[in-house]
């Protein structure tokens, strides 16, 4: 008498009627009941899982209970079920159930190991694993062609846009924002760059129709909410706070991270917790799906001690280098190495797809531009403020053209600084204080300075060379 355990996996979470759980498990309770000398002890479910990868809960427990002895005869539906690589589930076939002396029953294929020849197990069972195989790959192809002939339309195709953003449906939009469909319609014109005389062709009640035909998913506007803090950071930034800096006083205001805010507004779209079902009984009408789990909100407590909860420099620098923060949508910077790997691997930029003025802007272009020229230098801030000097960034060593630095009263080439040539060229702060006095007309702050003064060189001889912004 074998001791029995079912096996069903369905890749995609609440999968299609033939290739439910509830589906798979009649197929082999059906076959068990012409089968006497199989008793089924346990029934294992993977549900939301590939067939690529053998790290599955279900699959798991089921291997342990093998190791323990308490099952000695695996049923599965289909080949495919138990795994579509062709390496692995050879593996499994030929070696590691044969060797734990594990009967295996793939019902629909008509495969049985201990009454398969050696045609069937060397020849047929092989040539199926391989063709499932394929299969998987040609769906990947597939994918991947598709997404990428959106991404070079302009659609999006994100599953989480940038913080200070979200994503609605066209239908779901007017309720947001408070308009008709048809205002809606007029909108959508104008954003799209159309003109807007073709509609004088309509009455209102035609347009309403055709607005209320666009279904567009994906459809990308601002979350004022986190737009508020993502405007605070580029505020920051033009200050002369560091990047450091900057996270320091996001953290001291107990400000919620990306990661954390999307936690406690439920915006995480895979926030299904997939677990392997493990069913004691063989009645098809017992069995439970796994049901969607999620996350609870966050206490700021809770946020703090986590370390995922914190600001880091990384995620400032990612946030003020984002250009999706002027309008610009932009994909396909990642890519997985292998069909059968989740493993991704960064794309020159060169190469992303960019669309631009494709949404509602939080920072204009010419911000996002001086607050990314002002990253590329060697800010030094101070200890005690976390901010740089009123002129950090914007004053250059007319020689050897790095940027200068401050110390005490003066600014010094930061070459000549860490004694590596150059000349000891050098003004004081006073100085070049009255000098911008002079050209701009009154004393300015850092952040009104930037918009004004693309650089200022100083030569030898403290001449000091101004270019504007023009």
């Amino acid at each position: 008498m074998y001791k029995g355990a079912v096996y069903i996996r369905c890749s995609k979470y609440n999968n299609e009627k033939e290739n439910s759980i509830y589906m798979q498990q009649c197929i082999v309770h059906k076959f068990v009941e012409s089968k006497p000398d199989i008793v089924v002890e346990d029934v294992f479910v993977d549900n939301g899982y590939s067939g690529l990868d053998f790290l599955r809960p279900g699959f798991g427990a089921m291997m342990e209970e093998i190791e323990r002895g308490n099952i000695d005869c695996v049923l599965v539906k289909d080949l495919s079920r138990l795994g579509r690589d062709y390496i692995e589930t050879g593996r499994y076939l030929q070696y590691v159930f044969p060797r734990k002396h594990v009967r295996f029953i793939s019902v629909c294929d008509g495969y049985d190991s201990i009454e398969a020849t050696d045609i069937m197990n060397y020849f047929m069972i092989p040539m199926r694993n391989y063709i499932n195989d394929l299969y998987s790959k040609d769906i990947s192809i597939k994918v991947r062609s598709a997404l990428e002939t959106r991404r070079k339309n302009g659609i999006c195709t994100l599953n989480r846009v940038s913080f200070g953003y979200k994503k609605v449906c066209s239908m779901n939009i007017c309720n947001i924002q408070g308009m008709s469909l048809y205002d809606y319609g007029r909108e959508y014109d104008r954003l799209s760059n159309k003109k807007e005389e073709h509609i004088n062709d309509y009455d209102k009640k035609e347009y309403y129709k055709l607005c209320k035909g666009r279904k567009e998913k994906n459809i990308i506007i601002i979350d004022e909410e986190a737009a508020k803090v993502v405007r605070d950071i580029f505020r920051y930034s033009l200050e002369g706070y560091s990047m450091n800096g900057i996270a320091n006083m996001l953290n001291k205001k107990g400000v919620c991270t990306p990661m954390e805010y999307r936690r406690e507004k439920g915006i995480f779209k895979k926030n299904i917790q997939r677990e392997g079902m493990h069913v004691n009984t063989m009645q098809v009408n017992t069995i439970h799906v796994n049901t969607i789990q999620v996350k609870g909100e966050h206490t700021q407590d809770i946020q703090r001690q986590d370390p995922y909860g914190l600001w880091s420099t990384m995620m400032v620098k990612r946030i003020l280098t984002d250009e999706m923060y002027i309008g610009t949508l932009v994909q396909g910077k990642v890519k997985k190495i292998s069909y059968k790997s989740k493993e991704r691997e960064y794309i020159d930029s060169k190469y992303w797809h960019r669309k631009y003025n494709n949404h509602e802007k939080i920072i204009d272009e010419e911000t996002f531009a001086i607050v990314n020229r002002l990253l590329k230098y060697d800010i030094r801030a101070s200890s005690r403020e976390g901010k740089c000097h009123n002129l950090g960034g914007l004053i250059f060593c007319g020689k050897c053209g790095k940027i200068m630095i401050c110390r005490k009263n003066k600014y010094v080439c930061g070459t000549y600084n860490k004694g590596r040539g150059c000349e000891n060229i050098n003004i004081k702060r006073e100085d070049i204080n009255t000098i911008i006095r002079g050209v701009v007309g009154k004393n300015m702050r850092r952040e009104e300075l930037v918009y004004i003064i693309k650089w200022i060189r100083i030569e030898k001889g403290n001449k000091v060379r101004i270019k504007l912004w023009k």
